[in-house]
């Protein structure tokens, strides 16, 4: 499983999700009160300055877009503000979000329907209003 990033104080290892270039994620539960639980990511390349700055600001982007009401996992806990330093392995922990990925969804429902589709788009149009898109393209 994991290598520990300072998280298992707080947080258990239930389950592999997935592994991607920059992470891997975990279900967790807490080990403070079982009823919560979430996801676990935690970053692979912890030497990489581009990697660490990356899962700094996906963090920072999350916490906007959930204080300006978007429809994303709310962050539980992390250690991102230490991206500078690389002798700290970088992990957060969000909400974890039933249901399937939107990969998942389509290759099984097809195309999303066109209620559906205008609602994602009405959302992102939402952020670009309040000037968060860019964010999301940029590089510290």
């Amino acid at each position: 499983m994991a290598n520990d990033s300072g998280y298992s104080d707080k947080w258990e290892i239930v389950a592999d999700l997935s592994s991607g270039g920059q992470a891997t994620t975990y279900r967790v539960k807490s080990t403070l009160d079982e009823s919560i639980g979430g996801v676990l990511k935690q970053l692979r390349n912890n030497k990489s300055p581009q990697a660490r700055r990356r899962m700094f600001r996906e963090v920072a982007n999350l916490r906007i877009v959930a204080d300006a009401g978007g429809h994303v996992p709310r962050v539980q806990d992390d250690n991102v503000a230490q991206f500078e330093n690389t002798s700290a392995k970088l992990y957060f922990v969000m909400e974890y979000v039933e249901g399937p990925t939107l990969d998942t969804y389509i290759k099984e429902h097809g195309r999303l329907n066109l209620d559906v589709a205008v609602g994602v788009v009405l959302d992102v149009c939402a952020l670009y209003r309040l000037g968060m898109t860019k964010m999301f393209c940029t590089e510290i």
